[in-house]
């Protein structure tokens, strides 16, 4: 056979072998997105940096029964506490694989102020773990022992103004201090930080008059009773039991941040499984006995982009990230 032959014999291939190539190229190529497609085809872990039983590990477990319903395998809980969460989101940001499969609870604005106050993180709080979706809001609230002169927010600003550095605050955890001191900077007056080293330490120190001003939880409040006066609460509106309290972006403080929580997932998840993991969010947040028991934890319930959870997290690290500088807070 001559050369000719042979370069005709090479082009010569039947249509059943071009099916073939073609099918394994298909194959070949086709293979993230027909996974992603797949997805799930098998369980599904949810991983809370607390013990079972804490505020998120309680979010996660409405959540899983009514996410397995929808994506037709198990949701499990994963509880890893230790490190005051850390060691939950590190094993999700940097462990697990970024498939779908290993979810994490993240408390938005606790999770941005790791990123300036804890050193030597092996894991980047604002990049490494991105949200899914937000899709709980709490309370966050700003209260005073009864027996101050005001009554109102304005009015213990006028008389913070009209009395600069003679007021304290108190916190007992970072984002209490940065969620403080950005009011502060916004309503432009100085009051003096009191560390405290416990939650409850400082809770009795609001009511007792040690400090005149500090955000806390609804139990504390709760807790507190009579002792202490609401000023003000984050939300987009008043609910009981705080009706005769204005929101903060009713008066003009839109950037204080709520007590939000994101469902999120590794960086680098596929986007079809971002996709799918959204759409079940939705649905399930829509679900009104699940709105119902979100309610019961003192949580509004929210359906929103993933565009917007991964903006609110970005803004919300930008301004916690202005305030630590402002305030010369060092992570420890």
């Amino acid at each position: 056979m001559d050369s000719a032959d042979k370069g005709d014999s090479m082009l010569h291939v039947t249509p059943s072998v071009w099916l073939t190539i073609g099918a394994l190229c298909l194959g070949i190529t086709g293979a993230p997105v027909a996974s992603a497609q797949e997805y799930p085809s098998k369980t599904v872990r949810i991983v809370v940096g607390n013990a079972p039983g804490t505020g998120a590990d309680l979010l996660g477990r409405i959540l899983s029964p009514e996410m397995s319903k929808r994506l037709g395998q198990p949701v499990i809980m994963d509880n890893r506490p230790g490190a005051g969460g850390i060691i939950g989101y590190e094993y999700v940001a940097k462990q697990a694989p970024a498939d779908g499969y290993t979810l994490a609870v993240v408390p938005v604005a606790a999770m941005a102020s790791l990123a300036v106050s804890v050193k030597d993180l092996r894991f980047d709080p604002l990049r490494d773990l991105v949200p899914v979706m937000n899709f709980v809001d709490g309370r966050f609230i700003l209260a005073s022992p009864v027996v101050a002169p005001w009554k109102s927010l304005p009015e213990m600003i006028a008389y913070a103004k009209a009395n600069p550095g003679k007021l304290n605050y108190g916190s007992s955890i970072p984002l209490v201090r940065l969620t403080t001191e950005a009011l502060l900077r916004a309503a432009g007056i100085q009051v003096t930080h009191v560390p405290y080293k416990d939650g409850a330490i400082y809770s009795t120190g609001l009511g007792t008059n040690e400090v005149q001003m500090g955000f806390i939880n609804e139990t504390q409040v709760m807790g507190l009773g009579d002792k202490i006066r609401v000023l003000g609460v984050t939300g987009d509106q008043r609910l009981a039991p705080f009706l005769d309290a204005p929101t903060f972006k009713s008066i003009g403080y839109p950037q204080i941040p709520s007590l939000t929580f994101s469902l999120s997932v590794r960086a680098g998840t596929p986007k079809p499984v971002m996709d799918k993991l959204h759409a079940t969010m939705v649905a399930t947040m829509k679900l009104p006995e699940v709105q119902a028991q979100f309610a019961k934890l003192k949580f509004d319930t929210i359906v929103q982009s993933q565009e917007d959870a991964v903006k609110s997290l970005a803004d919300t690290g930008r301004l916690i990230a202005e305030i630590a500088k402002s305030i010369g807070l060092e992570p420890q």
